[in-house]
């Protein structure tokens, strides 16, 4: 694989790998299954670092971007998702989120969601364009409850104090909220 693989998900029977390079990597790499051998390693986007596959079977890798050296926007990309046919591994789309971008979940209703740097945009997956803001504000993580259709948004504010995880329903009604450990950054559901 490329350097410092960071995100993966399956789908065809291969495993696509972000390799993140710890910020500097643009290429994802493909595995696969049977064999366990990687069998690709292609150019992608700025800094990818998550791969989550959508209810249609397209695979997406969402990009950080690079981040300016010193704040120097000349060096600062944004954060893209690019989408990727998993039988022919060739990238047929990109979705411009601006900003950056860490993590995207993607329900069984086929909305995706992106916390990008001061809001969380939902992505049609059909059409792989954004529908809208789903929410304003600086969230850290994000995960879809297959069941309910809850959208968990974390914030894990200063990083040293404990975080807070809000649910909102999809039709961004806020459900509840609470108070959990330090960086809350992912979500598992349990069936």
């Amino acid at each position: 694989m490329g350097p410092n693989p960071e995100g993966i998900a399956i789908a065809a029977g291969k495993a696509f790998v972000a390799n993140s390079g710890l910020g500097l990597g643009r290429t994802f790499s493909v595995i696969d299954l049977s064999t366990m051998r990687t069998t690709s390693t292609e150019n992608i986007g700025d800094n990818p670092v998550a791969v989550r596959v959508t209810p249609q079977g397209m695979v997406y890798i969402l990009c950080v971007g690079f981040y300016g050296d010193f704040g120097d926007p000349h060096d600062d990309t944004p954060a893209k998702i690019y989408v990727v046919e998993p039988l022919s591994e060739v990238v047929t789309d990109s979705i411009f989120i601006g900003g950056h971008a860490f993590t995207v979940a993607i329900g069984n209703d086929g909305v995706g969601y992106v916390p990008s740097t001061d809001s969380v945009l939902a992505i049609d997956t059909r059409s792989h364009r954004v529908l809208g803001t789903f929410q304003r504000g600086s969230f850290y993580g994000v995960g879809v409850d297959e069941g309910s259709g809850d959208i968990y948004l974390s914030d894990a504010k200063n990083y040293i104090q404990p975080g807070t995880v809000y649910v909102y329903t999809a039709n961004a009604q806020l459900r509840t909220q609470f108070d959990v450990g330090l960086i809350p950054g992912s979500f598992a559901f349990k069936r």
